[in-house]
């Protein structure tokens, strides 16, 4: 009798026990109805997982094998869309690199990187050159597609000598998808916002939902222009290129007395004192022109006035002739 009532005792706790559990389901269930009704108004409420029922201890090792699937289903799930967040193909990452070159004919070198860069549809934003007396230096820079970043990359190296390699990048995708979340739920904000025009009762109310819209907008407008430069920045990564092309090297003197190299540095010296003779002769003409011009008018006229100042005198002067 002792075993046969402790049996039942035991399969009226166990049944007990069950339906605790289906009730405290049902009322989980229930409650995320709710928080899914509420989620409607904010989209970015995430409700947290219902409570375990509450068992002091696992009635056999049947129920304990059934509960674990359960709740290990939300840990997967999880795990699953943090290993999607994080694959490499979704990575949103801003690629930049610095090349320096010294080579041998900087305008074979700009023409073959142009033709390079425009063949795989990028463009140049900006190029400079400028020459010294010791060499040639040109700066271009490139934006180009990522999905040809390498390959351009490594052909630029193979022009000339390198002597100075950097290559950066920096990871967005944190940003990006919070600012895809953002403009998402504001966009949802916007619509319930433009719903509230329509119970609108009063000119205040409705002054105050169109100031609401208003901050809306202007935060949806700021993060699409933010999304906007980061995926331009993904989208074509920034190359600089910088070439030198040195130049001949400075005349060096030699131990004793050269006579072609005396004879070469005067002629040198020669012509610059010669060209700077006609340039400054030049910016006399040019410059001075508002000087000596009225000048060489006022001088004409005075002296044209002289003369004829001096004519009338001689004139003046003259004895009447005889009438006969």
């Amino acid at each position: 009798m002792d075993s046969s009532y402790r049996s039942v005792v035991v399969r009226l706790l166990v049944a007990l026990a069950l339906a605790g559990g289906i009730l405290a389901l049902g009322g989980c269930g229930l409650f995320g109805q709710q928080a899914e009704m509420s989620s409607q108004k904010q989209m970015d409420f995430e409700p947290s997982p219902p409570p375990s029922p509450p068992m002091a201890e696992a009635p056999s090792a049947g129920m304990a094998d059934e509960a674990a699937p359960t709740e290990a289903a939300p840990e997967s799930g999880a795990g699953g869309m943090a290993t999607a967040e994080a694959a490499p193909a979704d990575r949103k990452v801003i690629k930049t690199a610095q090349v320096d070159l010294e080579i041998r004919g900087i305008e074979a070198a700009q023409k073959q990187i142009l033709d390079l860069v425009d063949r795989r549809n990028g463009f140049v934003s900006s190029m400079t050159v400028n020459n010294y007396d010791t060499g040639r230096q040109a700066q271009i820079i490139a934006r180009v597609p990522s999905d040809y970043f390498g390959e351009i990359y490594e052909a630029v190296k193979a022009l000339g000598k390198v002597t100075r390699d950097q290559l950066g990048g920096q990871d967005v995708t944190e940003e990006y998808m919070d600012l895809e979340r953002r403009i998402v739920n504001l966009q949802a904000q916007e619509a319930r916002v433009r719903e509230m025009f329509e119970e609108a009762r009063t000119i205040a109310d409705l002054l105050q939902i169109e100031q609401r819209l208003t901050e809306v907008r202007t935060q949806i407008e700021q993060y699409q222009g933010r999304l906007r430069y980061l995926k331009d920045q993904v989208g074509f990564s920034t190359l600089t290129i910088s070439l030198y092309e040195p130049g001949q090297a400075p005349i060096e003197a030699p131990d004793g007395w050269e006579l072609g190299y005396h004879l070469r540095g005067a002629w040198l010296a020669l012509v610059r004192a010669f060209r700077g003779v006609v340039y400054a002769i030049i910016w006399i003409v040019v410059t001075g022109s508002v000087i000596w011009v009225p000048l060489l008018i006022v001088i004409t006229l005075l002296r044209r006035w002289a003369a004829r100042r001096r004519a009338e005198r001689a004139r003046a002067q003259e004895p009447p002739a005889d009438r006969s």
